[in-house]
């Protein structure tokens, strides 16, 4: 069932029920997730005792629509739903899953349901279904004023605290102007926008939909729930790929919607980005104040994509938002097991178009587009920017906010979300992205968890060679109150998140500094990354302007475990907490002030208040040694040798290196007096759950090309290790 497989892929799920037959590869495969090698998966279910919603029956239609005065019936995933065990080892082990409560547990102090902020009348709660009434006001608990109830998110709130972290939209129909388009089991998705004029209500009531969508009208697309209504982009058969390419075609030739600049016209534009599950593109729009009949700025509401389970894609990824995408809102949906050539999970624009820096300092393709309260894991792409999520070129205003982004993998920059290129006005904000890991044999690749970065970094990698290619930047982005952990930059530099090539043309445009784009990286969370290079937690370059405050950024790793470091035996150990890197050559050309520092030099008061808090980041050093006493070099492994006996153990014996030098530290010593995560806070280690974990090791490798590589191997894989893994 790909609902609880979240390492599902359209190969797996043709091939891996196949007694007796063996494949031959002669390439290597792309992994669907991160952290592929090994039997124990990722842990990307959500945490125990957190309300999972499977569907939402408004008034027994079966879609979350609900007239005033009306009845919502809400279904969960239930308190007993099996899930991959994070702690499996592998046949003839029997506990590949394991039990989690994504119940409603029971109605009690501090519970409640709520669209809009607003609380519904609660007629029956139980573990597995609650019913409430619509009223047309509710009493605000805490002033007691009346308040109306509109659409808008629905949210549970257990007893236990938990609220929903992937809901869906409630419409309440006397807010509706027209009536809705309802597509049912068995019915066209495709043909239901077709049909639609601007600003459509279409309700997707549950079932499987074997489609890859294109939404290039500005409609609301509404699912049941994630649960229970899926859309699966299988290429199967073959034709259905055929028919896709013929119907972008003809969009295109009709002049109902618009490519990109650079990007060729019509399907040709999508020859490495073909039929993703849900591909959304729409009209140019140069007069903003009389739009084309077409145009996402038409309308009151903003168009959507809300509800559904999103799988199966490859190539495109699962949603591809190509141009002209306005205001989209996507939310509440689970995007998994999906793959990509760019992306894997949610792409926004294209990367690498090349294109002459913008008049008026932005690009505008994508503007305010809205991406919240999503289930982003277990996706793959191959390079981009941007496992999970990827966000490219000309996105401006962007928000990326209350998403789940766990498990994704690229080969490019960016494990979990990806910002490549300039967009201005970004804001990533109450995330949590978890165990995602970027690596790359061939190419220094960077930022597990985050990256931020101009296009000269990401464009066929030209410019990396070229001291002289000045990139134009990546617009200002707001970081804040993220939880950023066990991601993994294997390749590179920035565990947690790598800014990189953010300044750049800006700065020869702007005398003033205060015009310069910048990077906040605020009140953070940033544990448990590691980085085969430097800053295990945060890693900066050619970021003149950062202020870094009010993080807790702890028991993040270095491993120095890739480029010219393996030359010497052992290699130079690496900061691991923060970390920076001296400006590019054509960076430091038009830096004419010479009061200006030669590396990025980010803000970090140590005011109260806004203080970081560093602990125990941890530099390790690769090395071979001779193991046996025969005086022959035989044996890799990270130094110290950290032997855990127990699961999260923080052993004694580290090299803690929490400043790099630059930032003012002289010695690799820790900055914080004590544990700011007493009691709750582990240690990265081995992988196994069971037993004792052993050390963190590293796997020396030889591609078919006969290029070196090194697969740093830690765990464990879950967020917590205290939680109980018991078979169902």
């Amino acid at each position: 069932d790909p609902q609880f497989n979240p390492a599902y892929s359209n190969f797996c799920y043709n091939f891996q029920y196949m007694p007796g037959a063996t494949t031959y590869l002669d390439t290597p495969v792309l992994p669907v997730a991160s952290f592929a090698s090994g039997y124990n998966p990722a842990d990307c279910a959500l945490d125990p005792g957190t309300p999972k919603i499977w569907q939402v029956n408004g008034d027994g239609a079966g879609v979350p629509l609900v007239a005033e005065g009306g009845t919502l019936t809400i279904t969960s995933f239930g308190d007993s739903v099996n899930v991959p065990n994070p702690a499996y080892t592998g046949p003839p082990a029997p506990d590949k899953l394991i039990q989690r409560d994504f119940g409603f547990g029971t109605q009690g102090p501090g519970s409640s349901v709520t669209i809009g902020g607003v609380p519904l009348n609660i007629e029956t709660w139980d573990a597995n279904t609650i019913t409430a009434s619509v009223a047309t006001t509710a009493t605000d608990p805490d002033t007691g004023d009346l308040l109306d109830i509109v659409t808008g998110q629905l949210v549970v709130t257990r007893e236990n605290g938990s609220s929903t972290e992937l809901a869906i939209t409630v419409t309440i129909s006397d807010t509706e102007v027209k009536t809705p388009t309802f597509v049912m089991d068995g019915g066209s998705i495709q043909a239901a926008i077709d049909a639609a004029t601007a600003g459509d209500l279409i309700l997707v009531g549950p079932g499987v939909y074997n489609e890859s969508v294109i939404m290039w009208k500005p409609v609301r697309l509404q699912g049941a729930g994630a649960g229970s209504t899926i859309i699966n982009a299988v290429k199967r058969p073959t034709e259905v790929l055929l028919a896709w390419r013929e119907k972008m075609q003809g969009l295109f030739d009709d002049g109902l919607v618009d490519s990109l600049p650079n990007q060729p016209r019509g399907a040709a534009g999508f020859d490495v980005s073909e039929g993703a599950a849900i591909t959304v593109l729409g009209i140019f729009d140069p007069d903003k104040k009389s739009p084309p009949e077409n145009s996402f700025l038409r309308g009151s509401a903003p168009a959507r994509v809300d509800g559904f389970s999103i799988t199966g894609a490859d190539v495109g990824g699962g949603i591809l938002v190509n141009s002209n995408a306005h205001r989209l809102e996507i939310a509440n949906n689970h995007v998994f097991g999906n793959s990509g050539s760019w992306h894997g999970g949610i792409r926004v624009g294209q990367p690498f178009l090349e294109l002459p820096a913008p008049e008026g300092g932005t690009y505008g393709f994508n503007t305010k587009v809205n991406i919240h309260h999503n289930a982003i894991t277990q996706n793959g792409g191959l390079g981009g920017a941007g496992g999970g999520l990827s966000i490219s070129t000309g996105t401006d205003n962007y928000k990326v906010e209350n998403n789940f982004v766990c498990g994704n993998f690229t080969t490019g920059n960016g494990g979990g979300i990806g910002h490549a290129g300039l967009s201005d006005g970004g804001l990533i904000k109450d995330n949590r992205i978890l165990l995602n890991q970027s690596f790359n044999q061939a190419v220094t690749v960077s930022g597990g968890g985050l990256f931020i970065g101009g296009e000269a970094v990401v464009v066929e990698f030209i410019e990396l060679d070229n001291p002289n290619a000045l990139g134009i930047g990546t617009g200002s982005v707001e970081v804040s109150g993220n939880t950023i952990q066990s991601n993994h930059a294997g390749a590179g530099h920035g565990g947690g998140i790598r800014t990189q090539f953010v300044n750049g043309q800006d700065i020869v445009n702007n005398k003033k500094d205060n015009k310069w784009y910048k990077v906040l990286i605020n009140d953070n969370t940033i544990v448990n990354n590691v980085a085969g290079w430097s800053g295990g937690g945060i890693s900066l370059q050619d970021t003149v302007r950062a202020q870094i405050s009010k993080n807790r950024i702890a028991h993040n790793d270095s491993t120095a475990t890739v480029g010219g470091l393996t030359n010497t035996n052992p290699s130079a150990a690496q900061p691991a907490g923060i970390s920076t890197d001296r400006h590019s050559d054509a960076l430091l050309a038009v830096l004419t002030d010479p009061a200006e520092p030669e590396f990025s030099n980010p803000d970090m008061s140590t005011s109260p208040g806004q203080a970081n808090t560093l602990w125990e980041n941890r530099a390790f050093q690769y090395e071979i040694v001779d193991s046996d006493g025969d005086g022959m070099l035989d044996k890799a492994q990270l130094s110290p040798v950290l032997d855990q006996m127990t699961v999260g153990e923080c052993t004694t014996g580290a090299m803690f290196w929490d400043l790099d030098p630059l930032l003012g530290q002289a010695a690799p010593v820790s900055t914080s007096a004590a544990d700011p995560f007493a009691g709750s806070s582990y240690c990265n280690g081995g992988r196994s759950l069971t037993g004792e974990p052993g050390p963190m090791f590293a796997l020396p490798a030889l591609d078919e090309g006969g290029n070196a590589w090194i697969d740093v191997r830690f765990g464990p894989l879950t967020r917590d290790p205290a939680w109980s893994y018991t078979a169902p």
